[in-house]
């Protein structure tokens, strides 16, 4: 292809950046643009948008409720990244350094509750008799 962005894709492949085109494109029309109209409308200081304002976020950030919910979502974030940094880098580590036949043992490990879980949510959402919580 003249002309188009090419990179290297391995084994000795070209591949042509353009065939991301429809997947940013989707990205942009169902995230992106109506994320950048609610954040315009945020900017408003009454429902009917006729006076720009602060008057929202003021709101927001001005409730202890919000606040807080803030404060937990960031914490539990930070709990996230850092029990996931813990409990992963040793084990990447251990990964690197174990032959192939290994490998593959502990991606069956890791990969083993993951899949149970979706196996087990298959079939349960597939007997009308199940039990559900909450």
């Amino acid at each position: 292809m003249a002309g188009a962005a090419v990179a290297s894709g391995g084994m000795g492949e070209r591949v042509d950046w353009r065939l991301a085109a429809p997947l940013g494109l989707t990205y942009l029309a169902f995230f992106a643009a109506p994320f950048a109209i609610l954040l315009g409308i945020s900017f408003y200081a009454d429902s009917e948008q006729t006076r720009l304002g602060l008057d929202s976020w003021t709101k927001f950030y001005g409730d202890a409720f919000y606040l807080k919910v803030i404060f937990d979502t960031l914490k539990l974030g930070v709990f996230a990244v850092a029990a996931t940094t813990l409990l992963a880098y040793p084990l990447a580590l251990l990964f690197r350094g174990v032959g192939p036949g290994m490998q593959r043992v502990l991606i069956f490990i890791i990969l083993m509750p993951l899949l149970t879980s979706v196996v087990i949510r298959t079939f349960m959402d597939r007997d009308p008799g199940a039990r559900r919580c909450g």
